[in-house]
């Protein structure tokens, strides 16, 4: 089976975000959902053990569930493009009496110095973003030397096992955007550790590494 290339089609990105708004307006729903999906909340907690600080930031943080659990224990910074998230995540935060920076932004220009953060969190919404080359880059500018990205998406399987690649077929047939994320982490310039989390290898956890100088 032919991967397909990282072609980022107009109605792809439109379609894409059109979704995520869709997906605003039903945030308890879509809280409920990671509770109670089997696969869902255990899978983004795998994230947690990689985050080290003082700083973190995290992109795309949606309702907040993963960014309320590690929150506290760091200088917590997250930023997210759509206002109604946000508000979810705010909302979320002070329930818990969880304290954290919470901004509106784009992945594609992160509002930060370089080498500002010890990690950068992204989860389930990077092939979501138009430009996957340039959101990757200042993913990895914002990161100190010898920082993380912690990511997690879905993509081929590394052993390329049966019932993954038909999986595979899926996104596909609905539609959705693909990125290539070993081209994308190694173009950016980093060492990563690629970690299978479910679905027979479809969904990964991408630990990298910025290099130090």
């Amino acid at each position: 089976m032919n991967e397909p290339k990282n072609s980022r089609g107009n109605t792809l990105v439109v379609r894409a975000k059109a979704f995520d708004q869709w997906v605003s307006h039903f945030t308890g729903v879509y809280d409920l959902g990671i509770q109670l999906v089997p696969l869902w909340g255990p899978r983004l907690r795998k994230a947690l053990e990689h985050i080290q600080g003082p700083r973190v930031l995290e992109v795309s943080f949606g309702t907040g569930y993963l960014l309320s659990l590690y929150a506290a224990r760091f200088d917590t910074t997250g930023l997210d493009y759509n206002p109604r998230m946000i508000d979810a995540a705010r909302r979320r935060l002070a329930r818990l009496g969880v304290l954290a920076r919470l901004l509106c932004g784009d992945a594609h220009a992160l509002p930060f110095a370089d080498d500002s953060f010890d990690t950068v969190v992204n989860t389930d919404a990077f092939t979501l973003y138009q430009d996957p080359q340039k959101a990757m880059s200042e993913f990895h500018r914002v990161l100190k030397p010898g920082g993380r990205l912690v990511l997690m998406e879905y993509n081929y399987p590394k052993d390329r096992n049966w019932l993954g690649m038909k999986l595979m077929v899926l996104p596909k047939l609905l539609t959705m955007p693909y990125a290539d994320f070993d081209a994308l982490l190694q173009g950016a310039g980093f060492d990563y550790d690629d970690h299978p989390v479910g679905m027979a290898g479809v969904l990964h956890l991408y630990v990298a590494r910025k290099r130090a100088v």
